[in-house]
């Protein structure tokens, strides 16, 4: 399928003028379809569009028969595009060459990222196509292709790139090419998109970035070594960080038959897994050039977490003119004498006060070194006349075996946390490591993800569900309360023509049902509220209020439980019998909880105790449109309430190395209400008896959250926690009395109940009043 046409001079100018970013692909059979060639992306994983790089929507394209370097050219000569239809990268069969090779100055057809750059741009220049992979699901990306007979089959060097953004190492990963309907190609060679495992002279495989470990770590010099690699002259791994490949036609395997990374260097500090975003060391970054804003930092040293120390990469080949200059201008930036910095080679300890002057320095910045989290493709893809116009490819990354346990996001988190006790530098407690055999150990899957759980926290869930529990009994003491001076619908004691006050106690025990990420519970809770209310006008009043609650949250399963006691407050506006028919009243209020938490690590028969404290803020607004016929009334009800809670961080006591360290959290829950209102007054010669009761359909909308946490010695991880969302039916009734013989006293109790998919809650409201 040899074929190789290059047109210089007349299609010059009509093809920078029609090809912008890329040459159209319509009109060419078998091949991708331009800056469309990306349909969209699925599964657990997204092309990352780099705006720093000049990469736009949506992040990929697709170069077809097109090249900007001359032909031959050493260095290269750059021109404007010019058509060069070549089809085949098969080793040996570039004519342009004497022995046949193909390099990647040369080729016209790829698939890289979506900025003005083309295949044959400069190395560095940006044309990666970054695929971040979050897990533990495939990232699917559909891919679009012109199918007609002009040409057959074309290939494509992809120049890929994927970053761990999982919560956990990966060990291995596959990329598929697949059919529409993301099963195996079927039909004749010609008619799928199949691997070029022939065409390895432009690449064909998987390594950790260059710069780390072997070539293209020192820059402006021939052959250098990485700045993880062992010193020139000693032992140590100076190659490239490549991936293991088992490869087909249509899978290219990486880890599947043996380690992923086997560069000795590597292994020794970051095992043979590819480690993910969260586990990344720390490096110090160095500004050499500040008048240059597009450059990049050069890496100097980075913080070995199981020595707590900070060591120098290897800055350059020794006995070398540039070596000796780029010391001598870190030493001048740092204000120190060369011999202060104390290197002689990669690999030693920097002394404090070194580390000391580079952190008071603004051209030195510590940051992650993210590139141990990612890793390049190369490899060619057959593209052949496709049914539909449309394939797959596909990246399927692999956990270690713990991590594939995992059922849920949640367990995802906790098993990649421990399993990165696997990855030497952290030098984790050797008992993170005798847990995981200690699940793997159990007899069913179920039991295992249990386990998972019970080791994380699993009931983060319930900080928010406690403080909506609280905060709704605040909001239903002022609901319960009549209108001022109106017999038992109302619960006040008078105490001038204008100024009344009210007493209310509340209890309300609460159930919530297990969700995807997060165990049940129950949450029992009692207040008592006090307040005083001001009449403005004969329809409009003010009012305040303050008082103090308690709660106790028991975790399903043993799990522990989380207890509250604090006070709250509030400010509120009722509008009474508005143009004969409107009732209102807007409160806006604040507690503030203090929270002792108790949680059972069931698989390490240790129990870790926590303390902290929560703000609540919410506001609650309700209005209904009452219709009277006689002692009775009834007309629509509707209600919005808002409840935000901000939880402070804190580190748990009592399990040893099963301690978490928990972040702030911050949950907010949303509800509306609309429903039927109906009172009714019965008045005798003993009493005055007022009933009421609503029924109303309620929407709740809690914001899903990931929350941070963290073992002793292991990377952070965050945990899913997941929103109090609901469709529930909110129910209630009321009733209220003054006898005729002390019309100064008054008494009543209310009930309000909600029935939603995934949580009910009962409460019981008692009350009085007293005229002075």
């Amino acid at each position: 399928m040899k074929k190789t046409i290059r047109h210089l001079t007349a299609t010059v100018a009509p093809l920078a003028m029609l090809i912008g970013a890329s040459f159209p692909a319509a009109g060419w059979a078998g091949t991708l379809d331009g800056d469309e060639v990306l349909i969209g992306t699925s599964g657990d994983g997204i092309v990352y569009v780099d705006t720093t790089e000049n990469v736009v929507e949506p992040g990929m394209k697709a170069i077809t028969f097109t090249s900007t370097r001359v032909p031959g050219s050493n260095p290269p000569v750059y021109v404007a595009p010019f058509e060069n239809i070549t089809l085949d990268y098969t080793d040996g069969t570039n004519p342009a060459d004497p022995l046949g090779k193909w390099t990647r100055g040369e080729i016209s057809n790829c698939l890289m990222a979506s900025n003005t750059n083309y295949c044959d741009s400069e190395s560095g220049s940006g044309k990666r196509i970054k695929a971040y992979l979050y897990g533990p699901n495939p990232l699917d990306m559909r891919m679009s292709t012109t199918p007609s007979t002009a040409y057959p089959q074309v290939d494509y060097f992809t120049f890929g790139k994927i970053s761990n953004f999982a919560p956990a190492r990966i060990t291995g990963f596959s990329i598929e090419v697949l059919d529409a309907d993301g099963n195996t190609m079927t039909g004749t060679d010609a008619e799928k998109v199949l691997f070029n495992l022939d065409a390895t002279q432009v690449g064909l495989g998987a390594r950790l970035v260059d710069g780390l470990f072997g070539e293209g770590g020192q820059e402006g010099e021939e052959g250098g070594v990485g700045f993880f690699d062992a010193p020139d002259g000693t032992p140590g791994d100076t190659g490239r960080a490549g991936f293991s490949l088992v490869q087909s036609t249509d899978v290219l395997d990486f880890g599947g038959a043996a380690d992923l990374i086997s560069n000795d260097v590597h292994t020794t500090f970051f095992g043979n897994a590819m480690i993910y975003d969260a586990a990344v060391p720390d490096g110090i970054f160095w500004d050499e050039t500040p008048a240059i804003d597009t450059d990049e930092s050069t890496l100097l040293t980075w913080y070995h977490t199981g020595d707590k120390t900070w060591y120098y990469g290897n800055l350059g080949t020794a006995a070398t003119p540039e070596l000796d200059a780029k010391l001598a201008a870190i030493a001048v930036d740092l204000g120190v004498a060369v011999a202060d910095l104390g290197y002689t080679a990669g690999g030693d300890a920097v002394p404090a006060a070194i580390i000391a002057a580079m952190e008071g320095d603004d051209l030195f910045a510590i940051d992650k070194i993210e590139d141990l989290r990612n890793a390049n493709l190369n490899y060619t893809i057959t593209v052949g006349n496709v049914e539909d116009g449309q394939f797959i490819i596909r990246i399927a990354p692999r956990f270690a075996p713990v991590v594939e346990l995992a059922g849920t996001p949640y367990q995802f988190a906790v098993a990649g946390a421990l399993d990165a006790s696997n990855i030497p530098y952290l030098a984790a407690d050797p008992g993170y490591q005798a847990m995981i055999t200690q699940v793997m150990a159990l007899p069913t899957l179920a039991e295992q993800q249990s386990a998972i759980e019970e080791l994380g926290y699993s009931f983060l869930r319930t900080y928010m569900a406690t403080g909506l529990t609280t905060g709704r009994e605040q909001v239903s003491t002022l609901n319960t309360l009549g209108r001022i001076g109106d017999g038992p619908q109302g619960s006040t004691w008078s105490m001038t023509d204008t100024i009344s006050g009210f007493l209310s106690g509340n209890g309300t025990v609460s159930s919530f049902d297990r969700t995807t990420n997060n165990i049940g519970f129950d949450v029992t809770s009692g207040s008592l509220w006090a307040g005083i209310e001001s009449e403005v006008s004969s329809d409009f009043s003010l009012g305040g209020m303050f008082g103090g609650f308690q709660s106790d949250g028991t975790i399903d399963a043993g799990r522990g439980s989380l207890d509250s006691k604090g006070f709250g407050t509030g400010l509120f506006a009722r509008g009474n019998n508005v143009w004969g028919h409107l009732n209102f009243q807007a409160m806006a209020g604040y507690q503030n909880l203090d929270f002792t938490s108790s949680r059972n690590v069931i698989p390490a028969g240790l129990t870790a105790r926590g303390e902290t404290d929560a703000d609540l803020w919410f506001g609650a607004i309700t209005a209904d449109w009452m219709t009277k016929y006689g002692d009775f009334e009834v007309g629509p009800t509707a209600s919005l309430e808002y409840y935000n809670l901000s939880t402070k961080g804190f580190t748990e006591t009592g399990a040893g190395i099963w301690n978490l360290t928990i972040g702030e959290q911050d949950d907010n829950v949303t509800i509306g209400r609309i429903g039927l209102k109906a009172n009714y007054r019965i008045v005798t010669s003993s009493w005055d008896i007022g009933t009421s009761g609503h029924v109303a359909y309620a929407e709740q909308w809690g914001s899903d959250a990931v929350n941070s946490a963290k073992f002793a010695g292991l990377p952070q991880m965050n945990l899913a926690v997941d929103g109090l969302d609901s469709s529930s039916v909110d129910f209630g009734v009321g009733f209220k009395a003054s006898p005729a013989s002390h019309d100064n006293l008054q008494f009543g109790v209310s009930y309000r109940g909600t029935v939603a998919s995934n949580d009910t809650s009962n409460s019981v409201q008692v009350f009085a009043r007293m005229k002075f």
